[in-house]
């Protein structure tokens, strides 16, 4: 399987994105069932939103 660097770019775009929210957000989760830890990244994601 080849990797073009359109895919890489792609990559590396979803990382970066991956860890400004980690260090914008922290990266735990307050919720113990993964229906509220998706709520609560989903909200994380809401108030990051705005500063972009």
């Amino acid at each position: 399987m080849q990797t073009t660097l359109e895919e890489y770019g792609k990559r590396w775009a979803s990382a970066t994105a991956q860890s400004t929210m980690k260090r914008t957000a922290g990266s735990p989760l307050a919720g113990r069932r993964e229906r509220t830890q998706m709520h609560d990244a989903a909200l994380k994601m809401l108030a990051y939103a705005p500063q972009v």
